[in-house]
């Protein structure tokens, strides 16, 4: 936040920046955004920095799959061709079972797949 404008594109000093805390993502400049090391550093630690990334990684299976293994409800964040991933799915709805509400359309309507959701979600119970 109080980091010049160089500091603040520089990709090491964000990198370590948000190894400590995550949120320092959202005062880097958009160059460190768009890095998917600096921005899964992040995302790693807390999945809702997903929202202060580039477009271009929010729609990244790798960067969106590693958000929701750590909080499931940024499945809400992710583009709808991943909310009708059946592995992001899985994974945000094991992590968090209410983020089951951003299924994607194309998922909801797959019978097999809904089973082995339920089964997933009644085997957290």
């Amino acid at each position: 936040e109080y980091a010049s404008s160089e500091l603040q594109n520089d990709k090491e000093v964000v990198l370590a920046a948000v190894k400590q805390d995550s949120d320092a993502l959202k005062y880097a400049s958009s160059a460190p955004r768009n890095d998917k090391e600096v921005v899964l550093a992040a995302v790693k630690q807390d999945g809702d920095t997903l929202i202060y990334t580039s477009l271009e990684l929010q729609n990244d299976k790798e960067v969106v799959l590693a958000a929701v293994k750590q909080n499931g409800y940024t499945l809400k964040y992710a583009i709808l061709e991943l909310q009708n991933n059946k592995e992001v799915v899985l994974a945000a709805v094991k992590q968090c079972g209410t983020s089951v509400r951003f299924i994607g359309e194309d998922l909801q309507k797959d019978e097999t797949f809904i089973a082995e959701l339920t089964a997933l979600i009644e085997s957290d119970m």
